[in-house]
């Protein structure tokens, strides 16, 4: 229909908090350490997605289901509740994703 938006194309909006774990002794803990907010653009048709700070080289889709979005080997999205987790070993980025309007990504110029 005109005028809708395409649901196989879209763009995630996540801010969230970058936690990081650190051994102390026989102790581990969990601090955090700052706030960062990513934005992913994402092409389901394609199975391809980019970071629209640098969306000149996409990445495949590592993988889709009705309720998880696994992008690359580190960031999961539950589709459902929009909560994102980045998770890199000592360090973890833990959000909020939300929809947002389709950036399309640059074309080549030759």
């Amino acid at each position: 229909m005109a005028g809708c938006e395409n649901a196989q194309k879209f763009d995630l909006v996540c801010p969230g908090t970058i936690l990081q774990t650190v051994q102390i002794g026989n102790v581990q803990t969990t601090k955090q350490i700052g706030k960062q907010t990513l934005r992913f653009s994402v092409d389901l048709d394609a199975n391809v997605y980019c970071t629209t700070s640098d969306c000149s080289a996409r990445d495949s889709i590592t993988s889709v289901t009705p309720e998880r979005l696994r992008l690359g080997r580190f960031v999961e999205i539950n589709r459902i509740s929009g909560m994102m987790m980045i998770d890199t070993g000592p360090s973890q980025i833990i959000g909020q994703c939300e929809k947002a309007k389709f950036t399309k990504p640059p074309k080549a110029q030759f």
